[in-house]
């Protein structure tokens, strides 16, 4: 009997060691390594909000997530924008007309500092030196003066690049999103329902009603067994 607990408790030992010492050790050793398999080395996706434009002025937002393992180097962004040209006229002070075609005033915000920011035909290129895993970018851009066109659907399919990697649109459809909204609506009605029910079994039903429903619940679960 002795020897028997003895070697149980030998065995224990054993085990113990073997995972303390050995397999937690490895494990947290191999996690990175296993992580970084899992994810893709290049993975750069992009989200947006719609562009809110008047006569005058737009505004529009996107942010860009790196979520591979590589720094992502030589960031390009072309952010569509098209600008109507529009001729004004106005009176100099010597009386004469002159004519002249306004250019739009620019404010830009970034999260992380741009090497560059230009227009290049009807898109507003800004260039990023690098971009770390787990890392975002974040532009802001507000246009005013003149007349600025960009829309969601030139935004889904807008140009952002690295040296290894294409950007990918990480946005919910119209289908999705109807989707979602469907299923919240349902969500919501039978969160309701079951409270309405719990109130209603809790202060409004009678007991002889309540007893009833006891035992009815008791007798299922009996004829089960």
């Amino acid at each position: 009997m002795v020897d028997s607990e003895n070697k149980g408790s030998s065995y224990w030992k054993l085990a113990s060691f073997l995972l303390i010492g050995i397999l937690i050790p490895l494990t947290a050793a191999l996690t990175p390594w296993l992580l970084e398999q899992i994810s893709p080395k290049n993975n750069l996706s992009f989200k947006y909000v719609e562009p809110i434009s008047t006569d005058t002025s737009l505004a529009l937002s996107v942010t860009i997530l790196n979520a591979g393992s590589d720094t992502q180097k030589n960031i390009e962004v072309w952010l569509p924008f098209s600008v109507l040209s529009i001729t004004r006229t106005e009176v100099g002070d010597d009386g004469k007309l002159n004519v002249f075609i306004p250019k739009p005033v620019i404010e830009l915000e970034t999260s992380i500092p741009y090497s560059s920011a230009e227009l290049i035909d009807s898109n507003y290129l800004l260039k990023f030196e690098s971009l770390r895993p787990n890392e975002s970018i974040s532009i802001k851009v507000i246009s005013t003066g003149t007349k600025v066109f960009s829309n969601r659907y030139e935004l889904e399919s807008m140009r952002i690049v690295s040296q290894d990697v294409i950007a990918t649109v990480d946005q919910p459809t119209d289908t999705q999103y109807q989707l979602y909204r469907t299923g919240s609506i349902i969500l919501v009605v039978l969160i309701f329902l079951f409270l309405s029910w719990a109130i209603y079994y809790e202060y409004l039903m009678p007991n002889e009603q309540k007893e009833k429903y006891l035992l009815k619940q008791i007798d299922e679960l009996t004829s089960k067994r």
